[in-house]
């Protein structure tokens, strides 16, 4: 009898998903034991990224609404209370080390422009943007890191492996300390979420249920888009 009223519940936020041609309803994977629970306090999340290709982003693009109006979709599906959105600042410095001083000042203005979009879509009480290089000194971030040894067995390039480690972190920092219990994440071609390779969004969250479990649930839509036609997609938040 709960299973049956599970999967109902299933139903209705794949229906209610379904009305936004922002998301594929059939590309969404649910965390069932999840949505057992009244989830009011708790929050759907994402993350952005300052780099693409070595080369720091020229701004906010046009991509970005369509992916936080993504967010606020899943958010009303699963009766979910708020918006958390993370910056990651400290991984572009990582990638890029060089432009350190650039990248801090590049996050601020992005974190602005961002709140504003927000702000703009009537979402200012619901959206909360943080930068990495907000939490990452913290100890309770650390220790968590420290339970992340089993990426190196993930098959993943070794310059890679700190990279992942951080990103995984920073999942289950946010579910941890931000109530997070979905994820918003996109994908390059709809042919990934058919199976378990890859390594856009869909491989992270493979691999942040092998090292701390199901713990989250995830909504996914596709990438954006360019004028490039060698290159048609990209992410949705680097210009």
């Amino acid at each position: 009898m709960e299973n049956d009223a599970l999967n109902e519940k299933v139903a209705a936020i794949s229906d209610e998903l379904g009305k936004s041609s922002l998301i594929v309803p059939e590309l969404t994977i649910f965390n069932k034991v999840l949505l057992s629970a009244d989830m009011k306090d708790a929050s759907v999340f994402f993350g952005t990224g300052l780099v693409a290709g070595k080369k720091l982003t020229q701004g906010l693009p046009f991509d970005f609404m369509g992916y936080l109006l993504a967010a606020e979709r899943a958010r009303r599906a699963f009766g979910l209370g708020s918006i958390v959105h993370l910056i990651a600042d400290n991984h572009a410095k990582h990638e890029t080390p060089e432009h350190a001083q650039e990248i801090a000042v590049l996050a601020e203005n992005i974190k602005a422009a961002c709140a504003k979009v927000a702000a703009k879509l009537g979402l200012g009480d619901k959206y909360t943007v943080i930068l990495a290089s907000e939490f990452h000194d913290t100890p309770s971030f650390k220790a968590l890191q420290t339970q992340t040894s089993g990426v190196e067995e993930l098959g993943i390039p070794a310059q890679a492996v700190n990279y992942l480690k951080t990103q995984l972190t920073d999942m289950e920092y946010l579910r941890r300390h931000h109530n997070a219990v979905v994820k918003l994440s996109w994908v390059l071609d709809r042919k990934v979420l058919r199976g378990s390779g890859g390594f856009d969004e869909k491989f992270f969250d493979n691999a942040y249920a092998r090292i701390f479990g199901d713990n989250l649930s995830y909504v996914y839509t596709l990438s954006g888009r360019t004028f490039d036609s060698s290159r048609p997609r990209s992410s949705p938040y680097v210009a």
